[in-house]
């Protein structure tokens, strides 16, 4: 999928980037371009690239990465550009 676009995992994970290459369930995600990973109020993480499982358990970001952390009472930040 080339442009802005949106994966949504199951436990509502959100992945964004320019560019996603799903090839299957049993094979990982590539995302390139603005690539932003927001997971269950934790974790929000900015890169140019990263490679994700199929369900965006376990994942690799590289170049230019920015990662956040939150405690339980915060809030994450919304999806915003590099």
């Amino acid at each position: 999928m080339d442009g802005d676009n949106l994966f949504v995992g199951k436990d509502g994970s959100q992945l964004y980037a320019d560019l996603l290459v799903w090839q299957g369930q049993d094979k990982d995600i590539l995302a390139k371009g603005n690539v932003q990973f927001i997971q269950d109020n934790k974790i929000t993480t900015k890169s140019k690239e990263a490679v994700f499982n199929s369900d965006l358990t376990v994942f690799k970001i590289i170049g230019n990465a920015k990662t956040e952390l939150y405690a339980d009472k915060e809030t994450k930040k919304k999806y915003t550009s590099l």
